[in-house]
């Protein structure tokens, strides 16, 4: 049930104080050392990349969405957590020289530049594989249930696919419909589980996760178009990243396909969606809404 369709302060602060919440967990799961060995290239590089300065979207989805069906933020807040630092693993691998090959990330050199590509691959295990730690710790009947999800989510009929087609598109991806799908693969995935921890977790009726599952999936659709445009239009400076990397690597993207003006269309049609998919929800959904609209414009 949507209230209102325009972005309010409020929507900055809560992500802005959600954004602090999650900091602050994320950087107590680095506290611990391991003194038998001298491993300390292997945990900087655990930290280095979960703990560049980025927007937390993905567990703050998860926290927006239990929060509409329950108030202890306790409960969801390692979960959400724990997407977060699968989140990290995905985008260490995606900036190897084997793959997008990229030497920045949210402003600061890859991590493959800082400790070298083995280490690089052998943090981005640990951090999936501490993500699953966390979960199984969780006390909540439902944990297995979320267990499964994120396997599903992320194997190779989710994440590890749509990364896949990404790194091999020429060929595979060369319709606007194959481009929808690998980017749902690709970005959505993170988003989906991100509301499907915080509604299970919530209590959400089965409708009401199927209609946040269509909510995230449009979204991250939108989120990688962003991506695109914003791939096509700043420099490295402006988006703390490589510039032109698709076009760079002769990949096919929502601006190459249908010119920037049919992107910037195509995003906030995404946009609308994600919104309508929220329409049917009977809870209070609006700051599912305009942190959709919020997105559109960062």
């Amino acid at each position: 049930m949507i209230v209102v369709d325009k972005v309010s302060k409020d929507v900055k602060k809560y992500l802005e104080d959600k954004k602090k919440i999650v900091d602050n967990r994320l950087e107590s799961y680095f506290k611990d050392k391991n003194n038998s060995f001298d491993v300390q290239a292997l945990e900087a590089a655990l930290s280095y990349t979960t703990l560049l300065d980025g927007k937390r979207i993905r567990p703050i989805l998860a926290i927006a969405v239990y929060e509409m069906y329950r108030e202890d933020i306790d409960r969801i807040l390692d979960p959400a957590c724990a997407l977060e630092l699968i989140h990290a693993g995905s985008l260490m691998l995606d900036d190897l020289p084997c793959m997008d090959d990229a030497k920045l990330r949210r402003g600061k050199k890859t991590s493959h530049l800082v400790f070298g590509e083995s280490v690089t691959i052998l943090a981005s295990a640990s951090l999936w594989v501490r993500a699953f730690r966390i979960l199984a710790n969780v006390e909540d009947v439902r944990i297995n249930k979320l267990v499964k999800l994120t396997s599903d989510f992320i194997g190779e009929h989710g994440l590890a696919l749509g990364q896949y087609l990404d790194l091999f598109s020429m060929g595979r991806v060369q319709t606007k419909d194959q481009l929808e799908k690998s980017y749902e693969l690709k970005t959505s995935v993170l988003f989906q589980l991100a509301v499907q921890y915080g509604g299970i977790m919530g209590g959400a009726s089965e409708n009401d996760l199927e209609l946040l599952n269509e909510y995230a999936r449009h979204l991250g659709i939108a989120f990688q178009i962003r991506d695109d445009i914003i791939d096509a239009t700043q420099t490295k400076e402006e988006s703390g990243k490589d510039a032109h990397k698709d076009e760079d690597n002769h990949k096919l993207n929502y601006v190459s396909l249908l010119g920037l003006a049919g992107a910037e269309e195509a995003l906030m049609n995404e946009i609308k969606q994600a919104e309508h998919s929220l329409g049917s929800i009977d809870r209070d959904s609006n700051l599912l809404s305009e942190i959709s609209e919020l997105l559109s414009k960062y």
